[in-house]
């Protein structure tokens, strides 16, 4: 019997099989997340976008070694 060779569904997502698609998708991820939570998101709503827990979302900004806002913080605000 052949192996199956269609796409594959990984967190609701269809892809392909091809290996760099599936490495790259954490850096995105991870990318997606530094960038909102540097443009004011909070852990939550990044973990709600991204389909992550709140413990992966913090995780991830543990990992880089970014600071934490403190809890209920005000969001950084354009304009004036």
């Amino acid at each position: 019997m052949e192996p199956h060779r269609g796409p594959v569904c990984l967190n609701n997502h269809w892809l392909t099989r091809n290996v760099r698609v599936i490495r790259s998708m954490p850096t995105r991820v991870e990318a997606f997340v530094l960038e909102r939570y540097a443009g004011g998101r909070s852990l939550r709503e990044i973990a709600e976008l991204t389909d992550r827990s709140f413990s992966a979302v913090r995780n991830i900004l543990d990992k880089h070694g970014v600071r934490r806002r403190a809890a209920g913080a005000l969001r950084q605000c354009s304009g004036g």
